[in-house]
Protein backbone atom coordinates (compact mmCIF):
# COMPACT_ATOMS: atom_id res chain seq x y z
CA UNK A 1 0.00 0.00 0.00
CA UNK A 2 1.63 3.25 -0.94
CA UNK A 3 1.67 6.29 1.55
CA UNK A 4 2.00 9.95 1.03
CA UNK A 5 2.69 12.11 4.15
CA UNK A 6 -1.18 13.36 3.96
CA UNK A 7 -1.99 10.25 4.21
CA UNK A 8 0.68 9.28 7.29
CA UNK A 9 -0.67 12.44 8.91
CA UNK A 10 -4.14 11.80 8.85
CA UNK A 11 -3.27 7.91 10.73
CA UNK A 12 -1.65 9.47 13.05
CA UNK A 13 -4.88 11.52 13.73
CA UNK A 14 -7.33 8.68 13.72
CA UNK A 15 -5.54 5.70 14.33
CA UNK A 16 -6.93 2.59 12.80
CA UNK A 17 -10.08 4.20 10.99
CA UNK A 18 -10.74 4.25 7.13
CA UNK A 19 -13.46 6.32 6.70
CA UNK A 20 -13.75 9.94 8.59
CA UNK A 21 -17.52 11.63 9.77
CA UNK A 22 -18.19 15.85 8.47
CA UNK A 23 -16.82 16.92 11.59
CA UNK A 24 -13.70 15.14 11.87
CA UNK A 25 -13.61 16.08 7.62
CA UNK A 26 -14.67 19.82 8.51
CA UNK A 27 -11.34 19.87 11.04
CA UNK A 28 -8.79 18.90 8.50
CA UNK A 29 -10.13 20.95 5.67
CA UNK A 30 -10.08 24.16 8.24
CA UNK A 31 -13.83 24.68 7.05
CA UNK A 32 -17.10 24.44 8.91
CA UNK A 33 -19.35 21.17 8.91
CA UNK A 34 -22.34 22.33 7.32
CA UNK A 35 -20.17 23.72 4.44
CA UNK A 36 -18.64 20.36 4.21
CA UNK A 37 -22.51 18.91 3.91
CA UNK A 38 -23.75 21.46 1.44
CA UNK A 39 -20.70 20.99 -0.59
CA UNK A 40 -21.09 17.81 -0.50
CA UNK A 41 -24.69 17.60 -1.54
CA UNK A 42 -24.10 19.89 -4.39
CA UNK A 43 -21.04 17.94 -5.67
CA UNK A 44 -18.54 20.57 -5.67
CA UNK A 45 -16.49 19.79 -2.39
CA UNK A 46 -14.02 18.00 -5.03
CA UNK A 47 -13.67 14.78 -3.02
CA UNK A 48 -15.73 12.02 -2.70
CA UNK A 49 -18.44 11.42 -0.02
CA UNK A 50 -20.79 9.13 0.71
CA UNK A 51 -23.73 8.60 3.17
CA UNK A 52 -24.02 5.53 5.16
CA UNK A 53 -27.70 5.27 6.97
CA UNK A 54 -27.89 9.02 7.81
CA UNK A 55 -24.19 10.04 8.38
CA UNK A 56 -21.85 11.41 5.44
CA UNK A 57 -18.21 9.71 5.74
CA UNK A 58 -15.33 10.32 3.54
CA UNK A 59 -12.51 7.39 2.65
CA UNK A 60 -9.17 8.70 4.54
CA UNK A 61 -7.22 7.84 0.90
CA UNK A 62 -9.50 10.12 -0.65
CA UNK A 63 -8.96 12.93 1.30
CA UNK A 64 -5.11 12.36 1.06
CA UNK A 65 -5.48 12.12 -2.43
CA UNK A 66 -7.23 15.37 -2.18
CA UNK A 67 -4.93 17.09 0.30
CA UNK A 68 -1.96 16.18 -2.08
CA UNK A 69 -3.67 17.39 -5.44
CA UNK A 70 -4.04 21.00 -3.42
CA UNK A 71 -0.26 20.98 -2.41
CA UNK A 72 0.72 21.11 -5.98
CA UNK A 73 -2.09 23.58 -7.45
CA UNK A 74 0.21 26.99 -8.25
CA UNK A 75 -0.47 30.06 -6.76
CA UNK A 76 -2.63 32.67 -9.35
CA UNK A 77 -3.23 36.41 -8.89
CA UNK A 78 0.00 38.15 -8.25
CA UNK A 79 3.52 36.76 -7.11
CA UNK A 80 4.76 36.90 -3.64
CA UNK A 81 7.29 39.94 -2.54
CA UNK A 82 9.71 36.19 -2.05
CA UNK A 83 9.29 35.34 -5.55
CA UNK A 84 10.12 38.24 -6.96
CA UNK A 85 13.07 38.58 -4.50
CA UNK A 86 13.84 35.31 -5.53
CA UNK A 87 13.99 35.67 -9.40
CA UNK A 88 16.01 39.00 -8.89
CA UNK A 89 19.07 36.90 -7.27
CA UNK A 90 18.98 34.47 -9.82
CA UNK A 91 18.66 37.08 -12.78
CA UNK A 92 22.14 38.93 -11.10
CA UNK A 93 23.79 35.39 -10.93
Amino acid sequence: MRTTPAFDLLQSMFPGALRIGTADLARVLGKHPVTIRVKAKAGTLGLRTYIDQKDRFADLRDVADYLDSMREVKRVGRPTKASKIAAQLSAAQ
